[in-house]
């Protein structure tokens, strides 16, 4: 039986600090409804002491002019900002050197054609030469002239 009457205490115990926490809560959420309250009855009171159409046309249309300005200002300001943001960003990953227009292969492809040529045009050049001395025969006398015509 000691046991049923003290879980009961227990739910009892419970049952009021849930009551109390209920009744906590109501109260602040009370309080910051009383400051909005308050706030507003000062809004209230200030527009009532407010004569109406107490800004003319005039002040509301210089106003407007005035913040296009401040706009137009702003605008222009905002793309030189984001102009130099973008060069600074491009900057960022740009590499410190020069970059390579090729591969080492391909670099080592072209010096081998270019290492064939010059191969080429000395065996080319050799042939022609001895063509020519053959041609004139191998007197030095003749050599002068053989250079003139195959020079």
């Amino acid at each position: 039986m000691e046991g049923l009457e003290s879980s009961s205490s227990v739910d009892e115990e419970e049952a009021r600090e849930l009551a109390l926490l209920h009744i906590n809560s109501s109260v602040l959420n009370a309080l910051q409804h009383q400051n909005s309250l308050c706030q507003e009855v000062e809004i209230l009171k200030f527009a009532k002491d407010r004569p109406e159409g107490a800004e003319s046309t005039e002040s509301i249309n210089r106003r407007r002019e005035e913040q296009a300005k401040q706009f137009h200002a702003l605008k222009g300001t905002a793309t030189a900002l984001q102009a130099e943001r973008q060069r600074l960003a491009d900057g960022v990953f740009r590499p410190s050197h020069i970059l390579p227009t090729m591969t080492v292969e391909e670099f080592g492809m072209l010096e081998l054609e270019r290492m064939k040529e010059a191969e080429a045009s000395k065996s080319r050049h050799a042939q022609g030469e001895a063509a020519c001395s053959s041609e004139h025969g191998d007197s030095s006398d003749d050599d002068d002239a053989v250079k003139k015509v195959c020079g």
